[in-house]
């Protein structure tokens, strides 16, 4: 990956477009430079998320063959509180929702109690950190997963239970 990376900066600079700036995302590698990456972009619940305790033992699950986990969402958040920067430079994320049951029956990740209230104070904080830790030239980025992934629950789009809240 590194040497792909020079080729196409040696390449940029060669035909006129001068320097770019490359991202990222974190999924299996945490550290961008490794690969020759301006920054990594944070994704959600990925990494963030590992080893959260589950509270499937609150709840009532209906599939006696559920091995998935329900995480309550408010631990997220906390978890990004208490995540410092890193010796690198880091474009944070949040997500509004999270739920890939349909895509892994019986062994989904479900973040119960997602709210927009909670999305807005999440989004706030990962705000503040890009102000904090400007990247590209001094650009305050923060990525959310997602738009419209409706297939695991993150979506940014109006919906019947919450209607605009969550863009507004």
């Amino acid at each position: 990956a590194a040497a792909t990376l020079r080729r196409w900066r040696e390449y940029c600079r060669k035909v006129g477009i001068g320097e770019i700036f490359l991202a990222m995302v974190q999924f299996d590698v945490e550290d961008p430079r490794i690969y020759g990456f301006d920054t990594a972009i944070e994704f959600p619940p990925h990494k963030l998320a590992k080893g959260l305790a589950p509270i499937n033992d609150q709840l009532q699950i209906v599939n006696p063959r559920y091995s998935g986990y329900v995480i309550d969402y408010q631990s997220v958040i906390e978890r990004a509180r208490q995540h410092e920067a890193m010796g690198f430079h880091m474009i944070r994320g949040v997500f509004p929702s999270w739920d890939n049951e349909a895509r892994k029956p019986g062994q989904g990740y479900t973040f119960a109690n997602s709210t927009p209230e909670r999305y807005r104070e999440w989004l706030a904080m990962a705000a503040d950190y890009a102000r904090q830790h400007p990247v590209a030239d001094g650009e305050s980025l923060v990525f959310i997963n997602a738009w419209n992934e409706w297939g695991e629950g993150a979506y940014l789009e109006p919906d019947r239970r919450y209607g605009y809240a969550y863009l507004q």
